[in-house]
Parts: C-alpha cells; structure tokens; sequence
C-alpha cells in the first residue's frame, strides 16, 4: 500500500507473462524472424575473392552475434544453434 493507503497495483489487470514462440533454426525461419541477416548475406557474398578476407570476415562476425546467438537481444535467436547455422551461411557466402 501506498501513502493514500491505496493498492494502485489493483487498477491494472494482471496479464500471464507469455514467452515467444520458438523460431527454428533454419536459415529460411531466422531470416523471416530477422530481415538484417539477409542483408548480412548479401554484404558477406559482396566480400567474397576480398584480398582482405579474414578482416572483412571478423567485420561480418560482429554484426552476425548481434542479431543471433548469446549476444543479441532477440530471446528465441539466442541460442548457438542459431548462430551455428548462420555463422555457417556467411562463411559460405564469404567462400571461406
């Protein structure tokens, strides 16, 4: 109770805290989920032959954890099978 010896917790409905639904980790799934890891393809596939791979690679990687994987903020992309998958269409479409 507050001050006005009101329960201001009372005047809102209580809603079941509902988790998102489960996103496969497939390629076709996460892009639909996450638009920016095809544009992330489609940058990585730019670098391809790039005499400076490795570093156009690490560039890529960065980008990729954000969307997917431990680091990003997307709980149902959160996970190394996501990443697993995505990390290995970009090296493919680096062509390394």
């Amino acid at each position: 109770m507050l001050r006005d010896g009101l329960n201001h917790s009372s005047q809102f409905p209580k809603r079941a805290i509902v988790p998102p639904a489960p996103i496969p980790a497939t390629w076709d799934a996460m892009v639909k989920a996450e638009p920016r890891l095809l544009a992330l393809e489609q940058r990585a596939r730019s670098y391809r032959g790039d005499r400076d791979i490795w570093d156009r690679y690490s560039l890529v990687k960065a980008s990729l954890s954000r969307l997917v994987g431990w680091e990003c903020h997307r709980r149902e992309l959160a996970d190394t099978e996501h990443y697993r998958v995505a990390l290995d269409r970009i090296c493919e479409a680096l062509g390394v």
